[in-house]
């Protein structure tokens, strides 16, 4: 049995993770880099036992290059599974033991029910109606004295 790794394609501050299995869509994770944090897309239905190794090794990636503020957008997520929502969990977990978060914008209805029955909003994730605004809550506060 073969070995299926990532293909990565780079176009100047956006990267594509693309993962296919012989049963699955390719999963492509684009990621563009923004002041306050870098803003991953996921597109169509995520299983984290087909495509989690192509998430978890990008979030690899950025950390070890220091990328540690992440903005999930699922406004193009049409189904996740549980162990999907298992690898946005270490995930979470992963960027925060470096000193950095994960954000989570743009759910539609069936994702954000998913995110509330399981409880994961406000307790675990932050919620943002659009990436920029989930970008923008990465901005340090200036106090004005």
């Amino acid at each position: 049995m073969s070995s299926v790794l990532p293909a990565i394609s780079i176009i100047p501050n956006v990267m594509h993770y693309d993962m296919a299995t012989p049963t699955s869509k390719p999963m492509n994770f684009p990621v563009t880099e923004n002041y306050q944090a870098m803003t991953v897309g996921v597109k169509g239905e995520f299983f984290g036992s087909v495509h989690g190794r192509a998430f978890r090794e990008m979030i690899s990636d950025l950390r070890a290059e220091g990328k540690k503020k992440v903005v999930l957008d699922l406004s193009k997520t049409t189904l996740m599974d549980s162990t999907g929502v298992g690898v946005l969990l270490e995930t979470v977990d992963a960027l925060r033991s470096d000193g950095g978060d994960l954000r989570v914008a743009g759910l539609e209805e069936r994702m954000r029910n998913l995110f509330l029955m399981t409880r994961l909003l406000g307790d675990v994730f932050e919620l943002y109606d659009t990436p920029e605004d989930a970008v923008e809550s990465f901005a340090p506060v200036v106090a004005i004295a």
